[in-house]
């Protein structure tokens, strides 16, 4: 059995899974052989949506209007980013790293499978790599879509050692050119990660970088190359 889990990355004030359940249920279909493949979304906006609302309805009335807009976008996007980090030591109930990798970790256990695949897009990628590494007993296909991570590569003294990741058998990672938060392996200065991570360098015309980085789930090409990484992936 092959489980996918599809994770998002972080979401405004009216989150919908319109676009990300469209593009899973295209490469489903595409896959077929249903008895065999199983895909989950895990919505890890649950776990913080409800606070974010508290914090934006004490502070959505301080400052002109471009304040407030700026006021908004910490509250939805910002916070997604700080909450997860801020409390990634904190392995206890009622932090929300903890409470995001429990429910992550949930879906795994409660989802038999023989081959395990993440789908992650954004900051989900954070989401399932910090999974990935508490979890080195499980044989990872990583398939990121508009992947920041590698410009956190850089607090690291060798830019990162993908050795570190022996549990990852395959790591497909997408980028479209104008979507500023992407990056692409080949961009670490340290050569161990350009055998490691197979890029796919998109270019679709957009000149709205933040509408490139939400494009991902409805290009075609993605999904196809999506479709690729999860019927060719063996593990060795």
């Amino acid at each position: 059995m092959n489980l996918v889990i599809w994770i998002h990355g972080i979401e405004g004030e009216n989150f919908t899974d319109l676009e990300i359940q469209a593009c899973k249920d295209s490469v489903s279909k595409t896959i077929g052989d249903f008895s065999n493949w199983n895909h989950r979304l895990f919505n890890w906006n649950q776990e913080v949506h409800d606070r974010e609302v508290q914090l934006w309805d004490r502070v959505q009335n301080r400052g002109n209007f471009l304040t407030k807009q700026i006021r908004k976008g910490i509250c939805f996007q910002g916070c997604d980013l700080w909450w997860t980090l801020q409390t990634l030591k904190d392995g206890q109930p009622g932090f929300i790293n903890y409470d995001v990798q429990k429910n992550l970790d949930l879906i795994v256990k409660s989802n038999p499978f023989e081959t395990l695949h993440f789908v992650c897009h954004s900051w989900g990628n954070w989401i399932g790599l910090r999974y990935i590494i508490s979890h080195p007993e499980i044989k990872f296909n990583l398939i990121s879509l508009g992947n920041p991570l590698f410009y956190g590569s850089g607090a690291f003294a060798d830019w990162g050692d993908p050795g570190l990741l022996s549990n990852i058998k395959q790591w497909v990672n997408v980028a479209i050119e104008n979507d500023p938060i992407a990056t692409l392996s080949s961009d670490n200065p340290n050569p161990k990660w350009k055998g490691f991570v197979k890029d796919h360098d998109l270019s679709f015309f957009n000149p709205l970088p933040i509408k490139s980085h939400c494009a991902y789930w409805s290009k075609d090409e993605v999904q196809k190359i999506i479709t690729d990484g999860l019927k060719n992936f063996r593990v060795g």
